[in-house]
């Protein structure tokens, strides 16, 4: 396989970092009206999707890693609107984080070894991610820093580890349709950095947008 730059590795991760956050910012908003946690039942699933199409794309671990970052940079431009609690949007940048080296963990210790991607990695890239920001809420709120979710009590809690249970099922059928058709590296996408740009700059403006 020919190996990208690590510039051309950084445009790719700036490119679909864009796109995240754009779907975050517009899907997720969405999304997140619905009750009964249907945005962290699809936003993950949605959000793996992307990373594997960026590996499939650069073939590159780096990429994933940059992608979560820009993402997550992306949500924290919601801390210019005053009306906004902190918490509300350094928690959700923060889930970002977590979900985007959860995955970045499963492809290294897999797809970059030549393993396919079985039950098992996925079950913990899954439910990893979802207990240290459990863990994490959970210290805040004990520090006064409110948390939606501890507040709602035992049923809450249960019902957010339990999404990472209907994420599972959903990336483990997306995984089983893919293994018929596995990827080949040779021909990796090289982006312009304008079109890398302007993901990035299309991914802040929805930030505000679906907020006026």
């Amino acid at each position: 396989m020919e190996k990208m730059t690590k510039q051309e590795i950084l445009w790719s991760g700036l490119f679909y970092g864009g796109i995240w956050g754009f779907l975050e910012a517009t899907l997720g908003y969405v999304l997140n009206m619905i009750p009964m946690g249907i945005s962290g039942g699809i936003m993950f699933p949605i959000a793996y999707i992307l990373m594997n199409r960026a590996y499939e794309k650069s073939g590159s671990i780096e990429v994933l890693s940059i992608m979560t970052v820009v993402t997550a940079l992306i949500k924290l431009t919601n801390l210019a609107l005053p009306y906004l609690p902190v918490v509300k949007v350094v928690n959700p940048a923060l889930a970002i984080l977590l979900e985007g080296f959860s995955v970045a963990v499963l492809f290294k210790l897999t797809l970059s070894r030549g393993k396919k991607i079985t039950l098992v990695p996925i079950i913990l890239a899954c439910m990893s991610w979802r207990l240290i920001y459990l863990a994490e809420v959970t210290v805040l709120y004990y520090i006064n820093i409110p948390s939606r979710m501890i507040q709602s009590g035992l049923f809450s809690i249960l019902e957010f580890l339990m999404l990472g249970v209907i994420n599972t099922l959903i990336i483990f059928i997306f995984v089983r349709i893919k293994n018929i058709n596995p990827v080949s590296f040779k021909n990796p996408v090289r982006l312009n950095p304008l079109f890398s740009a302007g993901a990035v700059v299309m991914g802040i403006v929805f930030q505000y947008l679906v907020r006026l």
